[in-house]
């Protein structure tokens, strides 16, 4: 199973990204609770710290989610707000605490922030 989705930066095409995931997420209730509040999580934070446009993708096999959210950058930059250090950010706290595995990285041109549920 497979889902993705792009964000434009508004708060309305989050809005509608959360009631897609929703939906598709009624194929795995196990997940779909989880899920949505992860997807929700790192898809805002993509809108709030980084720069439109953002590609949400979801790979699920009906055990496991893998979710990614990836943006362009036009400049090179640091992200001192993704280290598991940084107390600041109840988002990612949240996705630390409901995902199996997480992290980001990042190349000259993109960064990527994914999650794994099981």
């Amino acid at each position: 199973m497979r889902f993705e989705y792009s964000l434009d930066g508004s708060v309305e095409e989050l809005k509608a990204l959360r009631s897609s995931v929703e939906i598709w997420a009624a194929t795995i209730p196990h997940l779909a609770d989880e899920l949505l509040i992860v997807v929700s999580e790192l898809a805002a934070n993509a809108i709030t710290h980084g720069q439109a446009p953002a590609q949400v993708a979801i790979r699920g096999s009906g055990q496991s989610v893998r979710l990614s959210v990836r943006q362009y950058l036009r400049t090179p930059t640091t992200f001192p707000w993704m280290s598991r250090e940084n107390h600041g950010r109840q988002g990612l706290r949240l996705v630390d605490r409901l995902s199996t595995s997480w992290g980001w990285g990042s190349t000259a041109s993109t960064l990527m922030v994914w999650a794994e549920l099981q």
